[in-house]
């Protein structure tokens, strides 16, 4: 029996996600932020079953792929079945720098 494909957050990915949520909150208030986290759970489960939506970007010369959702990029690699994301990152930041530890 084989298993259903999952997705794995790096502690960096975690992290963007606390500061996402926070600065949403602050920012947009509590509905915002549930609409939001939604949107980016619903992106991480769509990769799940259409892990080829993912891109590579322009500046990165490595097996990491993207997919946009809001104003962040996911970013992210492939591992068998599952998805490993690496960071979330928002389109205003500087990518390359955020990304160096996975380069």
């Amino acid at each position: 029996m084989s298993r259903s494909p999952r997705y794995w957050l790096t502690r960096a990915a975690e992290a963007d996600l606390t500061e996402i949520a926070v600065y949403t909150l602050e920012t947009w208030g509590e509905n915002q932020l549930l609409a939001y986290q939604k949107q980016l759970e619903q992106r991480l489960h769509s990769l799940l079953a259409f892990p080829d939506l993912g891109r590579k970007h322009p500046l990165l010369k490595s097996d990491i792929l993207y997919v946009c959702e809001g104003r962040h990029y996911i970013f992210f690699r492939k591992s068998g079945g599952d998805i490993i994301v690496l960071r979330f990152l928002h389109c205003s930041c500087d990518l390359m720098t955020k990304l160096a530890a996975f380069l």
